[in-house]
């Protein structure tokens, strides 16, 4: 990570809004064990974070890989773009091994994923479709996981490093989010079988507005990840989006109305999906 030490605070009399001390956080999302402490005039760090650098260190350059980096040969020495000709060579390595790697967790994660969710919900539900986009994106993150890791063992100058590291973090976020919806995609499936074997049609209505709900709340978590990893103050956004509310919620007041509509349609149960109606001079039949 690349640390901004311009962001370090020139105000004499700062205090930290969390510990009420003079200490100031830099990355306080994704290195909260690194702090400065104002002693005199100046900024220093403390004394526990000397004591945590050996152990982020192994988290970062973990497996012995300091006896695999003092081993790989330097064949030339000459630099391109501020970077070593065998660092991009073992970039391009570590890309190929990725892409080959990608490929064979795919074929050994669908059959898995089929064999689990059969046992989950105890009979056979034909969706090769559907298994095989969770198995890409789970294998897609297993790669990303390893290639984070990875990208340390090469040493890359630290601003492409941090840049990579970082947007490795943002594909990992947006990939598991995604994960997370197909696996509730998979479930749906299951309730959707089990509402279809059921007299009623009211259960079926239910299915596309979990699915809904369910992609709402997942990307919010996503963005609100993606803007902390981007070091976004998402206090102030939230914030932000309190006090514009109001102006939001009068721009859509129709939206709301069409809402309270449905739920109370569901609460009083007039018709349902695949009744024939007519209001006024308009007649057809309900989709959903």
């Amino acid at each position: 990570l690349y640390i901004p030490v311009n962001k370090i605070p020139d105000n004499p009399e700062y205090i930290d809004s969390t510990s009420n001390q003079q200490k100031f956080f830099i990355l306080p999302d994704r290195l909260p064990a690194i702090f400065d402490e104002k002693i005199g005039n100046a900024w220093y760090y403390t004394p526990d974070c000397y004591n945590t650098i050996n152990e982020m260190y192994s988290n970062v350059y973990p497996f012995g890989s300091d006896l695999l980096y003092d081993n790989i040969p330097r064949f030339d020495n000459r630099k391109f773009l501020g970077v070593y000709l065998w660092q991009y060579l073992s970039f391009l390595i570590l890309i190929f091994l990725a892409f080959f790697s990608y490929f064979i967790l795919k074929l050994i994660f669908k059959p898995l994923l089929s064999f689990i969710a059969d046992r989950s919900f105890n009979f056979h539900m034909h969706l090769p479709h559907k298994y095989s986009k969770t198995a890409k994106v789970t294998s897609l993150i297993l790669i990303f996981y390893v290639l984070k890791y990875a990208f340390a063992l090469i040493r890359l100058p630290i601003g492409l490093s941090s840049f990579l590291i970082t947007s490795i973090d943002i594909v990992i976020v947006v990939l598991i989010g995604i994960l997370i919806y197909r696996i509730f995609d998979i479930i749906i499936s299951y309730i959707d079988q089990k509402a279809k074997s059921t007299p009623t049609k009211l259960d079926d209505q239910y299915i596309p507005i979990l699915q809904q709900i369910a992609k709402l709340i997942i990307s919010i978590g996503v963005i609100f990840k993606v803007l902390v990893l981007l070091n976004v103050d998402v206090t102030a956004i939230i914030a932000g989006l309190s006090i514009g509310g109001f102006a939001l919620a009068l721009a859509s007041q129709d939206t709301v109305k069409n809402f309270i509509g449905s739920v109370m349609i569901f609460l009083d149960k007039p018709f349902k999906v695949e009744d024939w109606i007519e209001i006024d001079k308009y007649s057809g039949t309900v989709k959903e």
